[in-house]
């Protein structure tokens, strides 16, 4: 058997092809990671191949994501069911139970992986993927990442809330919606609402669908924001120039957080 090691790199990849009987062929030649390349680690394993007619070719490549990809694909148009991604742990593992004192390097690698081929053959050979499968796996990777990023955005603009303006959110309210950032972008802190009266918050919402409150609520919430006032009041031993200090710099952060919010979604 025509054991072919390919260690992939970003720029170039190093080869080995030897048989499985362990007499080298070709060892440690390196070609460029790009078509010019690829066509020369062809011609050298047709070369392998006139040399021993009667051997299969199996050919191992690490998987190392983008880097691997186009090789991997040009290689399984020729040679089908002949191609084998393998998982860089595993040959760094059978390498190391191999030898005590193991030096890495590409070549070694290359030769490694050949090794690795020669004493397992029950791997599952790599299956050409679609250009539309590999954009839906890419789709659903970005969307994962997404997903990730909102929920840590989420999380941060809660938690400024409850510093900044607690009483926005009901006790029940599990999420944060249209109405409470489009309320927070026009007023941060309690304390931007302390002093008007309730008809003027409601009018600052009643031309915006769908994000209109009634004069009860409109009064739960500057009564609420008086009460926090006081609080912070009786509870702040540090003077009137640190509460105000305090207030300006949780205005920011929760601001700061609305944009990172908003900026998170605009994608979606």
């Amino acid at each position: 058997m025509i054991l072919v090691g390919v260690d992939v790199a970003s720029e170039k990849h190093d080869v080995s092809i030897i048989r499985d009987t362990g007499e080298v062929i070709r060892d440690n030649f390196t070609i460029p990671n790009k078509e010019s390349g690829y066509k020369k680690l062809l011609d050298e394993i047709k070369k392998a191949e006139k040399l021993y007619p009667k051997d299969k070719v199996r050919i191992g490549l690490e998987s190392t994501g983008v880097y691997s990809m186009s090789l991997t694909e040009f290689l399984a148009t020729h040679y089908e069911d002949s191609v084998i991604l393998i998982n860089p742990i595993l040959t760094s593992m059978f390498e190391l139970s191999c030898h005590v004192h193991y030096a890495k390097t590409d070549k070694t690698d290359a030769r490694g992986i050949c090794k690795f081929l020669s004493k397992n053959e029950d791997i599952r050979p790599y299956a050409i993927v679609s250009y539309h499968t590999r954009q839906l796996r890419a789709l659903y990777r970005e969307r994962t990442k997404l997903n990730k990023r909102l929920n840590q955005d989420i999380n941060r603009l809660k938690g400024q809330l409850h510093i900044a303006f607690p009483e926005l959110l009901d006790k029940k309210q599990v999420r944060i919606g249209l109405f409470e950032l489009e309320f927070l972008s026009k007023y941060p802190t309690a304390d931007s609402i302390r002093n008007m009266k309730p008809e003027k918050l409601v009018a600052a919402f009643s031309k915006i669908k769908y994000m209109r409150i009634d004069i009860a609520k409109a009064r739960r919430l500057i009564e609420e924001a008086k009460t926090r006032r006081i609080n912070m009041k009786i509870n702040a031993k540090r003077g009137r120039e640190y509460q105000e200090h305090g207030c300006t710099s949780k205005s920011l952060s929760l601001r700061l957080a609305i944009q990172d919010f908003i900026s998170t979604t605009l994608p979606l």
